[in-house]
């Protein structure tokens, strides 16, 4: 027997009563050959920690800690005491309080390799052996993202180029991707602060992150850990700017692109060969600093390729795409784009969307860009140029529109193309950059964006095309999830355990409910506490809303939070030390008898104080006075409701699936699993050291005592 070694793959959002029903329908042969091979609860899920949040639960899969302990307690984080409005970004190693499972590996001797995971970056010991890429969003170098993706039509109907920019609200906060120009929103209002705070005693800068109207905008002050050594000490050149790296998600319903509208003509004055009855239009790049010149070419006697190029020069192809060929997306374009005052290497791909054969109209798809010179979301940084060479750019997530099928099949295949680079990116770890690894971390995200983006439309009377939205954009997610699983099930084998997990589910409100306004997870949400007479607003003289703190008893704060304005603990606190408890029962008491105006049903499942959230994990300086829940009509996808909850085909439970060295083969257990087991069953089987303070247990039942 050789060494032990494990491997988790988190795949975000995945639902086990899901994959169980398409399972069974034979749509997932990879699942279940994995099941056959391995072990599982009758559920194929597990109970999840709270919120049923990414941050929270991804960190207590890197650590066997409940929130309580490691510290993250929602997507974003308050601490108690600080201004109530004001928010940190949780998508950061530093935010936990807890040694993390590679760390734990390398203190008993063994390599780990992370992919993309979200609480694992920055590296947090200088010198580490392990090996780290990216892990600060949803798609890794998504703040690399240079520039927006974009639909170009180009025609001989317009007489002038028309260049309409993207649109994304702000306030609109969720769980699916933080987009650049957002970001750019948080450093203009971030500059505020005053400078001498941009600066932490780490010396990385933190000036600007998330905001929304009536939320304070400051540097995010890291704690320190709580438990003992190693002790952070972040590499020198491992750099987070909350500008650029707020990451996460961010709920985008209302999809964006950059749209050109550009006038066609005949191909003429260009240096080189020009085929014979070339049209020629432009496509205008980087956020409208630049452009690229598009030749619209004829084969065999129709129009069915677009090719783009640097200039007006033949011999300055950059890339193209046909009708027909590669699903008609071009290979990665390389090129150059002038970002902040140098050439920057920069790549992109694009897609026809639709050609006329006389050329008289064509529509193409043009990807995020990525810059391909950001060596520091690398660790070690001087793999990034091998990493590029034999892994290549990633895709973005396409999401110009939604709803209609071409538009919705162009989503799926980017994802398919995200899934992909994810296997290239781990050949190349594991096989090429760390074949002696002993720990491998991925998490993927493409099943719970589509669950933001389709989920609520997937069910009967919720939109015209719920049936196809179900099958081809829920149900394809887990059809292109599935072939990822196949190619994983190479490392299968008696010395190495694989565990399938995910952080939470979702399920879809029923048609016609909308959360009242309890529970946006990057905001305070005052509405229902507004209606039941415990918080006012005003607008200030530029018409935005404030908090009228001085009529505010509570307000509710992130996806499941109640605060109460306490004097001597809240900066502008109004209620008394002495009322405090009764004050929270006369919350809790109001929020039962609140009733949402549309439907007149009941909206809160349940509400605990600091002292009964003890009992589920929850608490500490990063947790409200109460913690509640919705029920399942009023969660927004997650995040509200607990992990067991069900609505319609779909739950809240966690996937966990176990094969491998180590793994009983082909059983059902009884026994409720639960996140934080995930990390101490891993250490078992691989002989490692338990993270300090590992809080979850060993799956014994799930275990091969031969093994």
């Amino acid at each position: 027997m050789g060494k032990k070694r494990a491997m988790m793959i988190g795949l975000d959002g995945a639902d086990p009563l899901v994959i169980k029903r398409m399972m069974e329908e034979g749509r997932l042969p990879n699942f279940k050959k994995f099941l056959d091979e391995g072990v599982a609860h009758e559920s194929l899920g597990m109970l999840g920690v709270n919120p049923t949040v990414t941050p929270p639960n991804w960190a207590s899969m890197a650590t066997g800690n409940w929130p309580r302990t490691h510290g993250v307690t929602d997507f974003f984080t308050h601490t108690l005491g600080k201004p109530l409005d004001l928010l940190e970004m949780n998508w950061d190693s530093r935010r936990v309080n807890s040694e993390m499972i590679w760390e734990s590996f390398e203190r008993g001797g063994k390599k780990a390799v992370m992919l993309n995971y979200c609480e694992a970056w920055p590296p947090r010991v200088e010198g580490t052996q392990n090996i780290f890429v990216d892990g600060t969003s949803a798609t890794p170098f998504l703040r690399d993202f240079c520039d927006f993706q974009k639909v170009a039509e180009f025609s001989g109907e317009y007489t002038e180029l028309k260049y309409i920019p993207h649109y994304m609200d702000p306030s609109d906060v969720g769980d699916c991707i933080v987009y650049s120009d957002q970001l750019e929103e948080m450093q203009r209002e971030a500059e505020e602060v005053d400078a001498v705070e941009k600066k932490k005693k780490s010396g990385i800068d933190m000036s600007g992150f998330y905001s929304k109207p009536g939320v304070e905008v400051v540097d995010v002050d890291y704690p320190e850990l709580t438990n003992t050594p190693p002790p952070i000490n972040f590499p020198t050149n491992v750099v987070i700017d909350s500008k650029n790296d707020a990451g996460g998600e961010q709920k985008s319903f209302k999809p964006a692109a950059d749209f050109i509208f550009a006038p066609t003509k005949e191909a003429k004055n260009w240096k080189g060969d020009v085929p014979l009855d070339a049209i020629e239009s432009v496509i205008v790049m980087n956020s409208g600093l630049e452009k690229r010149f598009v030749l619209i070419k004829k084969n065999n006697g129709v129009y069915d390729e677009v090719a783009v190029y640097s200039k007006k020069d033949t011999t300055q192809l950059l890339g193209s795409a046909r009708v027909g060929e590669n699903g008609m997306w071009s290979d990665f374009i390389y090129d150059e784009f002038m970002l902040d005052e140098k050439k920057v290497k920069v790549a992109y791909r694009i897609r026809i969307l639709g050609m006329e054969p006389d050329g008289s109209k064509t529509k193409i798809f043009v990807g995020q860009a990525l810059t391909m010179e950001n060596a520091t979301y690398f660790y070690p940084e001087d793999m990034m140029s091998e990493f590029w060479e034999k892994v290549g750019p990633i895709c973005s997530m396409a999401s110009y529109g939604r709803y209609e099928e071409l538009s919705d099949k162009v989503t799926m295949e980017s994802f398919a193309q995200i899934y992909e680079w994810h296997e290239k990116a781990t050949d190349y770890l594991l096989k090429e950059k760390c074949p002696d690894w002993d720990l491998f971390y991925l998490h993927i995200h493409g099943i719970d964006s589509c669950n933001h983006w389709y989920i609520n439309e997937s069910v009967p009377d919720s939109h015209p095309q719920w049936q196809r939205i179900k099958h081809d954009c829920i149900e394809g997610m887990y059809e292109i999830t599935d072939k990822l699983i196949g190619y994983y099930m190479q490392y299968l084998d008696d010395d190495t355990a694989l565990i399938l997990t995910s952080d939470h589910a979702a399920i879809p409100k029923a048609p016609g409910y909308k959360n009242p306004g309890l529970g946006e997870m990057a905001a305070l949400t005052p509405k229902a506490m507004i209606d039941l007479g415990l918080a006012a607003v005003y607008k200030d003289d530029k018409g935005k809303w404030k908090m009228d703190w001085s009529k505010t008893i509570a307000v509710a704060q992130r996806s499941a939070h109640v605060y109460i304005n306490l004097k001597g603990r809240e900066p502008h606190g109004i209620v008394e030390p002495e009322d405090y408890e009764k004050t929270v029962e006369e919350v809790i008491s109001k929020l039962y008898s609140y009733r949402d105006p549309q439907s007149g049903d009941r909206v809160i499942a349940f509400c605990m104080t600091r002292e009964e959230m003890e009992a589920i994990g929850m608490g500490g300086s990063h947790c409200g006075d109460i913690f509640f829940q919705v029920t399942h009509n009023f969660c927004n996808e997650h995040a509200n409701s607990m992990s067991h909850v069900t609505n319609y085909d779909y739950s809240l439970l966690c996937l966990c699936m176990m094969a491998g060295g180590g793994f009983k083969k082909g059983e059902i257990i009884r026994r409720p699993v639960r996140l934080v087991d995930i990390v101490p069953t891993i250490c078992y089987l691989c002989d490692a050291p338990m993270p300090r303070d590992v809080e979850g247990g060993i799956i014994y039942q799930a275990v091969d005592r031969a093994f």
